[in-house]
């Protein structure tokens, strides 16, 4: 079986501002996907 990481927003409404800002704020921007995949792969 392979293993499944649920990275994303949560359900909550979202902040308004530049994309930009809210990657970084949500995790989505590279160091924020790049954590919880190093953690996943031990």
């Amino acid at each position: 079986p392979a293993r499944l990481i649920r990275h994303g927003i949560r359900d909550e409404y979202s902040l308004i501002a530049p994309p930009t800002h809210l990657y970084k704020h949500y995790r989505l921007d590279a160091a924020g996907i790049e954590a919880p995949a190093l953690e996943a792969l031990g």
